[in-house]
């Protein structure tokens, strides 16, 4: 008998890992960049460059664009639920999370925010991948029964780890009258 599965496939962990990372990489950032321009009406430098700035969300007037950024902030929250969920295990965080990708792609091709743009397709592949490999029957993890089962003859039977050909004495039993 094989045994349970007691963990996620990788692929699924580093999926949950990708959506906690740039949910909570945005969710908490994002509040900041739209307070700053709430209050000075310019967007802020940040390692160079403006935030949120570059993309075609930067032509709309201010109100819009901040709409869509405070949209921005509710996707990244509910990444970051997908991603604990993910983690746990729970089916929904599958269904969560690829709900929020097409929106938080979306928005990260508006803002022009690469790590949006390559992480978000990145994290609902290896999520996709993930599903796949839990969908595959356990593999069994061969003890020494399961080995001399594979290669014995097919009348024989193991008993206490023996294998037995029909032959032998003992075995005589009605499975193996023909």
């Amino acid at each position: 008998m094989a045994p349970a599965r007691t963990s996620r496939p990788a692929a699924t962990a580093a999926a949950a890992v990708l959506y906690v990372f740039l949910g909570l990489a945005f969710g908490i950032s994002v509040p900041f960049v739209l307070a700053f321009l709430a209050e000075n009406g310019y967007l802020p430098m940040t390692f160079g460059f403006k935030s949120l700035a570059g993309g075609p969300l930067e032509r709309l007037d201010r109100e819009l664009f901040i709409a869509a950024g405070w949209l921005l902030v509710a996707v990244s929250a509910g990444s970051v639920a997908a991603g604990v969920l993910l983690w746990r295990g729970r089916r929904i965080g599958v269904w969560l999370g690829l709900a929020a990708d097409p929106i938080a792609f979306g928005l990260g091709v508006g803002f022009a925010l690469p790590l949006l743009i390559l992480g978000v397709p990145a994290r609902a592949g290896l999520l996709l991948l993930g599903l796949q490999e839990s969908r595959r029957p356990p593999q069994e993890t061969p003890d020494e029964a399961s080995l001399l089962g594979r290669i014995r003859a097919p009348d024989a039977v193991v008993e206490d780890g023996e294998v037995k050909s029909k032959d032998e004495p003992g075995l005589d039993g009605p499975e193996f009258r023909r």
